[in-house]
């Protein structure tokens, strides 16, 4: 495989020091796992005291966090690590929480949201966002990417922490970690950790999910692997059928499947409020659709309707748009939002009363201070 060039990336990390007491990071289940019926991964995690992405960084047999089979024996995290330096960035991968990092890397959950100020819900975080670790964070080694899908030669971002200092490592890509290739070397920083922007290859395939391999070049066991990333272009999207179990929020099913709320509540229509569904409830998931994307709740109604607008998977912290839209003609009325930090947003906007039946009308939001502008609409609302 030709050698791409990486472009590096200037980024602010804290500054903090070595702690000098080790921090365990072994699993409060062993060293291995055997998965029982009703099993996935976040509740295998929540149950060992791990997080998913550690799991999967073990497990790279696993081609799709989404299955495992009952009987399976998996690999849990093991053993003593030294302390990172505070300031070292991990990126969330699917499935991730902010609790289950802070596990993972045996710091409180409070030290974690002092070192990222800008994450004011706990509980809501996004794939492919940067968390920086707070002082005395086990060296635990992790590679992340985002975003997790794309095209070949795309530009995309990789992080890793966990590895020694100031020392070389080769990053791999490939279908599996045993079949990767090497497509170059950085050194890491003083904290251990690569922030980095690199290529895709261009060889890369429509359709197959890769992953990323970060290796020490000057002892090969230690490496760590990414969460995979998709090449688009081929692969439609699946719908599962989902039973609702205790404790699930539709921001935690779309992120166990790799899609967004806004998705989940565009197939399902009889869900009224995004806040608000019940154990048992059976509801349709579009698996691994995490584009930008926006429903309206509800889908039909009189003129002057209130109409609640969810949309979710765009970039976080950004100002947007939100323009009802009169299909056919230039009727525009147009609103200002603004994305939270998990590039969700929930608004209510009012369709004009001077609306006729039989009318369709739609929702845009598209960003409006990027310089690559990020877009959906949403599904029609019919005037009764």
């Amino acid at each position: 495989m030709k050698r791409l060039l990486f472009a590096l990336i200037i980024v602010v990390l804290l500054a903090g020091s070595f702690s000098t007491s080790p921090a365990s990071a072994q699993s409060t289940c062993g060293t291995t796992y055997t998965v029982q019926k009703g099993d996935y991964l976040n509740s295998i995690a929540r149950k060992c005291g791990t997080t998913a992405s550690a799991i999967l960084a073990l497990n790279p047999g696993i081609k799709n966090w989404n299955i495992i089979y009952p009987g399976q024996v998996l690999k849990l995290p093991t053993g003593t690590q030294t302390s990172v330096v505070a300031g070292s960035v991990y990126i969330v991968k699917p499935g991730d929480t902010l609790s289950g990092i802070a596990a993972l890397f045996k710091v409180s959950l409070t030290s974690v949201l002092k070192a990222n100020p800008a994450i004011t819900n706990a509980n809501r975080i996004e794939k492919g966002q940067q968390i920086k670790l707070p002082e005395g964070a086990a060296q635990v080694r992790t590679v992340g990417v985002t975003p997790i899908s794309g095209k070949a030669g795309d530009v995309i971002t990789l992080g890793a922490t966990g590895f020694k200092p100031n020392s070389e490592v080769d990053i791999r890509f490939g279908l599996t970690e045993s079949t990767t290739e090497s497509i170059g070397k950085v050194t890491t920083d003083s904290r251990g950790a690569v922030l980095q922007k690199v290529n895709v290859p261009t060889t890369a395939q429509n359709g197959k999910s890769y992953v990323f391999v970060v290796r020490s070049t000057a002892n090969t066991a230690e490496s760590a692997v990414s969460n995979t990333f998709t090449l688009g272009g081929t692969t439609a999207t699946v719908n599962k059928e989902y039973i609702v179990v205790s404790g699930d929020s539709l921001r935690k099913i779309a992120d166990r499947f790799d899609t967004t709320v806004a998705a989940i509540l565009a197939l399902n229509a009889k869900i009224t409020n995004p806040n608000l569904i019940y154990v048992g409830q059976r509801i349709t998931v579009p698996v691994g659709q995490s584009v930008a994307a926006v429903a309206l709740i509800p889908n039909t109604g009189l003129p002057g309707s209130k109409i609640v607008v969810v949309a979710d998977g765009f970039p976080a912290n950004q100002n947007v748009d939100v323009r009802l839209e009169l299909q056919g003609t230039s009727t525009v009325v147009v609103v200002d939002g603004k994305t939270d930090v998990s590039g969700y947003m929930k608004m209510e906007v009012t369709l004009p009363s001077s609306a006729k039946a039989g009318e369709k009308w739609v929702v845009r939001v598209l960003t409006t201070d990027l310089a690559k502008k990020v877009e959906a609409v949403s599904g029609t609302f019919t005037v009764k």
